[in-house]
Order: C-alpha cells, then structure tokens, then sequence
C-alpha cells in the first residue's frame, strides 16, 4: 500500500476545516494573542458588590464595562479546597498577606493566619498568641494560649526567607520576560522593614509579595533553590529611588533611575502594581482608590488596547463576608470585582468560578510555560492540601475566546 507523504490539491482545505470544526470547542478555539505587557493591580478588602455599579468608582467600572468583568471571582481559601473540621464553609485566606502569596505563586508559603497553631516551630520563632486551630485550619477543641501562632500580616521571619519556590516572577525571566512589583511609597528595593513613610505607615510589607524572594537575609542558596530567587531590581517603588547604603538609583513605573518620563514600552513584560494603603481602598475610600487609578492607569489602559497589552484590576479579598458557620468573621467567602481589560479580551460579564489562582495561571499562560510550572510547584509543594492547589493552576481562556469557561473543582469533604 503506498503511503501519501503529501496532503494538498483543491480539496485539502475543505478536508482540514472539516476536521477543524469536528474538534471539541476547547481545541478548536484560537490561540490567545499573547500581551507585549500585562499590568496587574491590587486593591484591597472590598467585595464585587461594592465596587461594580458603584458611582463613586467610575474609571474602574469603565474598565469593567469595556473588559471581560468576572462577576463571580473569589480570593482564596486556608485551608485550600476543603472545609476545616468545625465548619460548613471555607475558611477565607485571611488577613492580606497570604492572599498576595496566593496571587504571586498558587501558595500561601505557610503563611497562615494568626489563629492557626504552627507546629515545631524552631525556637527562635517569634510569633506565639492563643490560636483556635490546627495548623491544617480543623478548630481545636479548646483555643491554646501561649503557643507558636500563624504570621498572618507580620513580617515573615529572616529564618524563612528566601522563598525558594516556584512563583510568577522567576516563571516570567525564566521564559525570557520581564518582571517587576511597582509598590507605591516603598523607600528603595532592600528595605526591609514592615512599614515606612514617616508613621503614617502607607507602604506595607504585607502588601509586597516579591519581597519574600529576594534574598536580603543572605542565606547560601544550594543550585535547586537559586532559580526561584529575584533579584532585588524586579521589588521597586512606584516612584523613583535610591538606596542610602549603595547609592543604586532604581527605576519607577513609568519613570526612569533618574525620575524622567518613560513610555509604556519601557514597563516588564509583566508588572504588578501595589498602590499604598491612601490609594488601595484599604484605610481610605473606594472613590479615592478610583481616582488613583484614574490618574495613574487610564493612559496605560488607553495605550495597552491600542498596543496589545493587558491590564488586570482585582482585588485581595472581600470586604462583606458571608457567614458559613463557626466564627461568622472567619468562614465564607464573597466575591470580588475582576476584570481584564485589552485588545485580546472579549468584552462581557463572565460568571465562571475563578480565584487568585487561575489569574495567576492565566499569566503563566501568557507569559510563561504554565505546564512547567505545575509540575515545578508539584515538586516544591506536596501533600494534599497543595495538590488541591495544582488542580486549579487552571488559565481563564474563555475571556480571550480561547476556551471553554472554567468550572468548579469538587472540595475535599471536611475532615
């Protein structure tokens, strides 16, 4: 039987679309157009009924309206995919910090909450209070008093740090991109401190999640270890700098070492943005975080949907809990306001389940190998709890047109 090495003539295309339209929806869909730049920016502690509609946030709602607007994203969960024994709902990854975490790399990094016992804590831990619950989230049967408790929102002690794990920065440089975190009123990329700005305390740490890999304790990295680690040049203030100790000038987010006017071509391939705590919704209002987004994003976005790039707004987590069992400030979990905004996005309300997580898939998928880093965060993270984690390192495909809209994954039942 002679085998053809050639597939053409007048019939071929009709053959191939033929066998095109016969493919599930999900292999058929186009390739997504992959950004020039994406710009991710957090704000905090507001739910999606807060912010969608609401007039005092016109630019955000414009950019929702315009973009693929998630109606029903949600932060994340401690512990992740399953109810804590004690509890009829999920516990809410509670306070900031391990929210960031979530969004930066798929994993608190054992950043738990303050109440959450932490066992064979090293004797130079620093951290002890009265926790209600087991380092895996199931409630005690009685709260312990005087024990190692959780970091939550506290600086993660020099000992841990740094985090030598998979995360979206390492992920971007390792595919030949560009990275950076731009947060507002950081004083230079190795200050260390859990707060600064004169008392008023408006750059927390709490809020930075590059930070923690970015060796500033100096600690001797073995070879497996040191391609997770950033360098202190991707953790960079919004505005200009200058470290006093070396006298390095660093650049801003749209300004150079020397605080001259950049273009939007001059941003990483991927930036997350942190506006302080006057300007991020969480110590001042809604409408003030609005207008500075308006005055600091709206030339970025109006330059992304004519230059293929991507602006992502979303928040940390919500600000009305829902009450789900247990303690009521602890347990549920109620969405928050999400929206991609740029020329490869189709425009609409998507009401598809998704969390940090799948936005930090969707950039990996754009902008990195995901299918690398799933199976890196599979050797860095075992056990249950982040085998739930790599489940949903899932992209958001259908916003692009590229995809079938996610769906749940099933939780672990409750211990």
């Amino acid at each position: 039987m002679k085998m053809v090495d050639r597939f053409d003539g007048p019939g071929a295309a009709a053959v191939l679309l033929l066998a095109f339209a016969c493919l599930p929806a999900q292999l058929r869909a186009a390739p997504i157009p992959a950004p020039a730049h994406t710009v991710i920016v957090i704000l905090e502690n507001h739910s999606a009924s807060q912010v969608y509609g609401n007039p005092e946030m016109p630019f955000f709602n414009e950019i929702a309206r315009q973009g693929a607007m998630l109606t029903q994203a949600s932060f994340a969960q401690i512990p992740y995919g399953r109810i804590a024994r004690g509890y009829v709902a999920p516990l809410p990854a509670r306070p900031s910090q391990p929210n960031y975490l979530f969004l930066m790399s798929g994993s608190n990094q054992r950043v738990l909450p303050e109440y959450f016992a932490i066992n064979d804590a090293p004797a130079t831990y620093p951290y002890r209070g009265t926790v209600t619950n087991a380092q895996d989230g199931d409630l005690l049967a009685a709260p312990r008093a005087n024990v190692p408790a959780g970091i939550g929102n506290r600086l993660v002690p020099a000992a841990q740090r740094p985090f030598t794990t998979p995360n979206l920065g390492a992920a971007v440089i390792a595919h030949g991109g560009t990275f950076a975190c731009f947060s507002e009123t950081l004083p230079y990329p190795r200050f260390d401190g859990e707060t600064y700005d004169a008392g008023a305390g408006l750059y927390k740490r709490k809020h930075n999640p590059v930070i923690n890999w970015i060796n500033l304790p100096g600690r001797a990295l073995a070879p497996p270890e040191a391609p997770y680690v950033l360098p202190d040049s991707v953790n960079l203030a919004f505005s200009a700098t200058v470290d006093p100790a070396s006298g390095q000038r660093y650049r801003g987010f749209m300004v150079d070492e020397q605080g001259r006017p950049l273009g939007f071509d001059a941003l990483p391939a991927v930036s997350i943005v942190v506006p302080n705590q006057a300007h991020d919704a969480h110590d001042a209002s809604l409408g003030d975080a609005d207008t500075w987004l308006a005055q600091n994003m709206r030339g970025y976005a109006q330059w992304a949907m004519a230059h293929n790039s991507l602006l992502i707004l979303t928040f940390d987590e919500d600000g009305a809990t829902k009450t789900g069992g247990g303690d009521a400030k602890r347990t549920g979990i109620d969405t928050i306001a999400t929206v991609f905004y740029g020329p490869m996005v189709k425009p609409g309300r998507y009401s598809e389940p998704a969390d940090h997580l799948n936005v930090l898939s969707t950039v990996l998928r754009l902008h990195a190998d995901l299918a690398q880093f799933q199976e890196q965060f599979a050797r860095a993270h075992p056990g249950e709890e982040a085998a739930q984690e790599r489940a949903n390192l899932r992209p958001i495909l259908d916003i692009f047109g590229a995809g079938a809209p996610l769906t749940s994954l099933p939780p672990e039942p409750a211990r």
